[in-house]
């Protein structure tokens, strides 16, 4: 993908798909009550000055909606909501205000810190994620996650991630990822991307999940005559947890990124039924999951 915004829909999982045709997608925020709302300010004004704060004051086994309200500025931290704390909302002021910031990277030079995740090959690379999300029903809006590891020097590329997300039925409403190699790892579960914004260089979307991304913006920032990527579905052998066939497609894509000139030659020419199966919540949301996140 050349340098531009690549407006699309972007599934993992059984099958990789692009398209940017919306089709029948529809779905309304705010169907849940959230029971408590905690705030978190840097300043001191609200519950807590950091986010990991915030989040390891949630019983767990949690099962009522808490809300995380995070105010806005630059929070200089590595965040992780492990698998016991579901239910949680992520609240920020908006993409540009509210960022949660880190630069780590992998260099394989110790085991990962989360256990969860220690078998996979690809462990060290997870650990450097600034943002981890392994809870099941979790929501986050109007904040960004970013990797500062050699996002403005080419020359230092390791795998370095903005975001992790691991636990399923996660829904992100109007958010940012932002990295160079391997920004956002959508790693398991069923996830859904609504009008966010991604951007890296080197396989900067990746994971075994089965995602769907609406109205959101992918943009390659590499420099120069070589292209940036996403990468496949993240199979490591034929065992591998996830699918074992893959389908890439895409439908009235639009920038500089959508010209299909030089695709590869297994790309699919998807008739408006097959691409609805694909388009369609139900691809994620058959029991009605979204609907019950507020």
């Amino acid at each position: 993908m050349t340098s531009g915004v690549f407006f699309c829909l972007f599934f993992v999982f059984f099958f990789f798909f692009l398209t940017c045709d919306l089709l029948h997608i529809s779905f309304t925020e705010g169907a849940a009550t959230v029971e408590k709302t905690v705030v978190v300010d840097q300043g001191g004004l609200g519950n807590f000055k950091t986010i990991q704060e915030a989040i390891n004051s949630i019983p767990d086994q949690n099962t009522q909606w808490i809300e995380i309200n995070v105010k806005s500025g630059v929070y200089r931290e590595k965040v992780s909501i492990p698998a016991s704390k579901p239910y949680i909302l992520l609240q920020g002021n908006g993409m540009g205000s509210t960022v949660i910031d880190w630069n780590g990277h992998s260099d394989n030079s110790s085991p990962p810190s989360n256990g969860s995740i220690a078998a996979f090959p690809l462990a060290s690379t997870f650990d450097s994620a600034t943002f981890t999300v392994l809870a099941e029903n979790f929501v986050a809006r109007d904040i960004t996650f970013k990797n500062s590891y050699n996002i403005n020097n080419d020359a230092a590329v390791a795998q370095a991630v903005a975001a992790l997300v691991g636990g399923d039925k996660s829904a992100f409403y109007r958010c940012g990822f932002q990295g160079y190699q391997d920004t956002l790892c959508d790693f398991l579960g069923r996830h859904y991307f609504s009008s966010c914004w991604i951007e890296g260089a080197v396989d900067f979307i990746f994971g075994f999940a089965q995602s769907i991304y609406v109205s959101s913006s992918l943009w390659s920032t590499i420099q120069g005559p070589q292209p940036g990527w996403l990468t496949a579905h993240a199979k490591v052998n034929d065992t591998s947890e996830g699918g074992s066939n893959m389908t890439f497609a895409e439908s009235n894509c639009t920038g500089l990124g959508a010209n299909r000139s030089q695709r590869v030659k297994w790309e699919k020419a998807l008739d408006p039924k097959q691409l609805e199966y694909f388009v369609s919540n139900t691809f994620i949301d058959k029991e009605g999951w979204l609907a019950q996140q507020p």
